[in-house]
């Protein structure tokens, strides 16, 4: 998707160029005065850094904004890493290095070697070096091995590349190690003028006012804590980062490249304006597909997402066709698809603000600092129905973004016309998540015991609404058999996919997306489930409910809790008491655990049971309203999350009367 913005930054470069002179070529490259230490000593980790598996000694990078001999604007990169290994999985972690050599133009220096416990030097051999096209998909690298790496040495290296010029970056700081120190250097031309910011505890950069010549911007950092990955955390958007990008050419202008006004207008030419040859195919569209005569916005909406998600291949490989040519061969690329949707709602005069956002669990959008680093991902907001899609993933359908889209920033724009021309508005605003009540997956089982065979019965439904199918409803339908074999393995609630009989599954037509709920049905036979106990025997009743998450962690919480969606369960179990038994333990059923925030209960469990003539019907309700728990109420949504876990190994006692 990352690809539709590449179509509609800014083209900075351009204006670097037009302002080229002979003067600015002529400079004297970081990375040719760089070196290391040429008798280094083995690093010795302290008590705290000993736990893990690798220490990063050092994280140097210098990267140099330049005009290079052709009057290329280009940027020149130089890393430099050492790691400490403290034991045998440390091996294999650093005894093969891999570089992306996306975007590079030319390698210019590699050089490696391993500092041995003894203060050993053992040479980096050239030979070991390997150069791949396309790494499982990845793209290009660059790969080699290092020689003698044991535990207790230190492995070593450097290099530089030459990559095409790049006026804005997000990096994060791989904090999944100790890092002893951290450094990051930025260098431009005196003319070119860069901003950043830091997030997550990490410093700001400084200037360095030693170089007259250039600009030079400097964060620096030492012995940055270890955190390990957490359950329910937005682990890399939690990582310590910072954004730096290119904010001023004074040799053109004082004018800032980047703010979200410019940023916003940029998608507005691109994607609001359609010309009249453009208007009269998408017209045509419409009229085809019968999706101006829905009754509702919401209908039409919903109509139009339809076709063009499941008849039409949307790619940004498809190349930028003419619109007629690519609806008739059903390939559209993605920046058409957009204008096509902007132009098909406005025509139909259903009001329609472009988003564009961050994925809240790789990053956080950070309003107050204006960059495409954060533009990321395209949603529709429909401010009359107040409802949200995103139009270019096959899974959403309106009222249901992409959940990773909501409860976080996003830059808005919309048009506004005044007389015959139109212009864009924007403006920075939260994307409100979808409520939990549309969202929920419910569970009815009716339950015979056979105690002479010790067999239950099991008659299941399920019903799937809003994210709850979100990633299994909108695609149902085009799955091969065996796929959908596959699929429904994952909701069978007792793992015994042999005993299952009479599976149906319903609602998952195109009209059915994402506004009814996803039906599941099915029978089975279980002995795995009732044990004998003497004169008695036991039910494992908990286990109905299927396997559930569990959240036990020795070492302290560091982060916030967050989940993807806002959501709710309710299972209903009605168990048949067999002629001449009873139950002797009913009370264990009752469960509750609720999650308070600022007064306001946001997730809770509650388990009970009632007794209907020869019946036992329990209830199993479990919620979790909110998407983000604070670390000061982490314990108690772990409290929720672990009393569904602890209902799942109950059992009932049944005796005979």
């Amino acid at each position: 998707m990352k690809t539709v913005f590449k179509k509609l930054v800014i083209n900075v470069s351009i204006l670097i160029l037009s302002f080229l002179s002979t003067e600015s070529i002529a400079q004297n490259y970081f990375y040719k005065t760089f070196s290391w230490e040429k008798q280094p000593k083995v690093y010795t980790p302290a008590e705290s850094e000993k736990q893990s598996e690798l220490v990063l000694v050092k994280d140097f990078t210098v990267l140099e904004g330049a005009y290079d001999k052709d009057g290329q604007a280009v940027i020149f990169e130089t890393h430099h890493r050492i790691y400490h290994i403290n034991n045998q999985k440390g091996i294999e972690q650093v005894n093969k290095v891999y570089i992306s050599t996306d975007q590079v133009n030319e390698e210019l220096d590699i050089k490696a070697r391993c500092i041995t416990a003894a203060n050993k030097i053992i040479p980096f051999n050239s030979d070991n070096v390997k150069h791949v096209d396309n790494l499982d998909n990845a793209g290009p690298y660059t790969i080699f091995s290092i020689d003698g790496v044991d535990v207790g040495c230190d492995v070593e290296y450097y290099y530089t590349n030459k990559r095409s010029f790049f006026p804005y970056a997000l990096y994060r700081v791989n904090n999944s190690l100790p890092i002893s120190s951290y450094e990051f250097t930025l260098i431009s031309p005196k003319n070119l003028i860069y901003e950043s910011k830091s997030f997550n505890g990490l410093n700001a950069f400084v200037k360095d006012t030693t170089d007259k010549t250039k600009n030079t911007l400097r964060l620096t950092q030492s012995n940055i804590q270890q955190v390990e990955e957490e359950k329910y955390s937005s682990t890399n958007a939690n990582k310590p980062a910072f954004c730096i990008q290119l904010a001023y050419n004074t040799d053109k202008s004082n004018a800032k490249f980047y703010t979200w006004e410019t940023i916003a207008k940029g998608y507005y030419n691109n994607l609001f304006v359609s010309d009249k040859v453009e208007q009269k195919v998408i017209e045509k569209f419409l009229d085809k597909n019968k999706i101006t005569k829905q009754a509702t916005p919401e209908a039409k909406i919903i109509a139009l997402e339809n076709v063009l998600k499941l008849q039409y291949n949307v790619s940004s490989s498809n190349g930028n066709l003419p619109i007629n040519k690519a609806l008739d061969t059903k390939n559209l690329d993605e920046v058409t698809a957009l204008k096509m949707y902007i132009y098909a709602f406005n025509f139909m005069k259903i009001p329609v603000e472009l988003v564009i956002t961050s994925d809240r669990m790789n990053k956080k959008f950070d309003g107050k600092f204006p960059t495409q680093s954060f533009l990321d991902d395209i949603l529709f907001y429909f401010p009359e129905i107040n409802k949200y899609t995103s139009p270019l993933e096959i899974l959403s359908r309106l009222d249901f973004p992409n959940p990773n889209n909501a409860a976080i920033e996003g830059l808005f724009i919309k048009e506004i016309v005044l007389g015959d021309v139109g212009m864009p508005s924007s403006k920075i605003k939260q994307i409100t998540a979808t409520d939990y009540t549309k969202s929920y997956h419910n569970l009815d089982i009716k339950t015979k015991i056979n105690p002479s065979t010790l067999v239950a019965t099991l008659d299941v439904e399920q019903n799937l609404m809003g994210y709850s199918a979100y990633y299994v409803q909108p695609i149902y339908d085009l799955l091969n058999d065996e796929q959908k074999k596959d699929v429904t393995k994952n909701y069978y609630t007792i793992d015994k996919p042999e005993s299952v009989k009479n599976l149906v599954i319903s609602n998952t037509d195109k009209e059915s997306i994402l506004t009814k709920p996803m039906k599941i049905t099915y029978t089975q036979e279980l002995g795995d489930v009732v044990e004998s106990a003497g004169d008695k025997f036991i039910f494992k009743v908990g286990e109905l409910i299927g396997m559930q998450s569990e959240l036990y962690q020795e070492k302290k919480r560091v982060s916030d809790g967050d989940i993807y969606y806002a959501h709710y369960f309710k299972r209903t179990l009605e168990i048949e008491i067999p002629d001449g038994y009873k139950i002797d333990n009913l009370e264990d059923l009752k469960l509750t655990k609720t999650c308070v925030i600022d007064g306001k209960e946001v997730a809770q469990f509650k388990s009970e049971y009632k007794i209907e003539g020869k019946k036992l019907v329990v209830t199993a309700y479990e919620d979790y309203r909110a998407i983000k728990y604070p670390l000061v109420n982490f314990d108690e949504f772990k409290s929720v999350i672990n009393a569904a876990a602890d209902f799942n190994k109950k059992s009932l006692v049944f005796s005979k009367n």
